[in-house]
């Protein structure tokens, strides 16, 4: 995979968390969510919850979300709910593999972090979203 083109930073809303709102209550995830993750499992056994257990992202026209690995570890599900004509939504997701994960931890101590790209570097699975659809992404990737 090439560098991208320098980017123009745009700012978007990640990990708004709204499990103690009204809104809590109008979403819950989809069943396979609850069947395949393990910490929601471990959960459901303790009285003891995560402080984190539902957020929202809300991404503007050509914003992104750099690489990362997601709080706890934890499986992540995506909704595309709307999107513009222009849009294009992808995932980038890497295989949790030691070697991976060597290279990631080296990126993310970099002073070069915001400088590199490290898609450039490592075989991304690259998945497509259109309005509608929802993906899984299993813990580490």
């Amino acid at each position: 995979m090439q560098t991208p083109p320098p980017r123009i930073p745009v700012l978007n809303i990640i990990r708004l968390e709204f499990t103690g709102t009204k809104l809590n209550t109008n979403v819950e995830p989809p069943s396979v969510v609850l069947e395949l993750s393990w910490v929601d499992r471990f959960f459901r056994l303790t009285e003891v919850r995560p402080k984190v257990q539902k957020y929202v992202l809300m991404s503007a026209q050509d914003s992104y979300t750099d690489f990362h690995i997601d709080f706890s570890e934890t499986s992540v599900w995506y909704h595309i709910f709307e999107v513009s004509e222009r849009s294009i939504n992808y995932l980038l997701l890497v295989p949790p593999t030691i070697y991976n994960l060597e290279k990631y931890k080296e990126w993310i101590n970099s002073d070069e972090q915001y400088e590199k790209f490290l898609g450039a570097e490592r075989h991304c699975d690259k998945l497509e979203l259109n309005q509608g659809e929802t993906i899984l992404a299993p813990s580490g990737w």
